[in-house]
């Protein structure tokens, strides 16, 4: 998400929480389109000193590792908004504590559905959606689904893929790689799994 912070050149503070639950990756980034979006979003907001608070991981079920909460973190932190992305517990975790504190919430990877309630991420998804101020949608099912669902257009923001995003601004960098050589390994003749 540091892209995001890249994108935004203004009087911003931008902070991230990171408790250690349920990550995906250590340092996730967001597309063009949702840097684009969450950059005009903070602009807007107007304030020299705008504090955002981005959520990479946190947990559900309990503490970090530094024995915090998220809802400690926030209200310490006193975040004018929180940013949350995807449908793991932990998007879920930091949506209900901004929640509970009344702070406005972004969603990353609003609208997807798999319409199967015994999936966990379909939970966290429908209920993170509910509790989000801003949605960004990465794809026109999203849009399809949050309109079947009521949710104000006012709300929704369409970002495109932000996994194609990340792959295409990351292309010309892996490219450039050498790690081929350092393996010792011939392009198309070896697998990753």
């Amino acid at each position: 998400l540091m892209t995001v912070v890249d994108a935004h050149k203004g009087g911003s503070r931008f902070m991230t929480e990171v408790t250690g639950k349920d990550a995906h990756s250590s340092k996730p980034q967001l597309g063009v389109g949702a840097i684009r979006v969450a950059a005009e979003l903070i602009a807007e907001l107007g304030r020299k000193g705008t504090r955002a608070a981005i959520v990479l991981t946190a947990g559900l079920k309990g503490p970090g590792p530094d024995g915090r909460t998220l809802e400690q973190a926030m209200l310490e932190r006193t975040p004018d908004l929180v940013l949350v992305m995807g449908d793991t517990n932990s998007t879920l975790a930091g949506a209900l504590a901004a929640a509970k504190l009344g702070i406005p919430i972004a969603h990353v990877e609003a609208g997807l559905r798999s319409f199967d309630n015994g999936m966990p991420e379909e939970i966290n998804r429908v209920v993170t959606d509910r509790l989000s101020d801003f949605l960004f949608v990465t794809e026109p099912s999203g849009l399809k689904h949050l309109e079947q669902e009521g949710v104000s257009k006012s709300k929704v923001f369409y970002t495109g893929n932000i996994m194609i995003d990340s792959l295409e601004s990351s292309l010309a960098a892996a490219r450039k790689s050498t790690i081929l050589d350092t393996l010792k390994l011939q392009p198309k003749k070896y697998a990753v799994m």
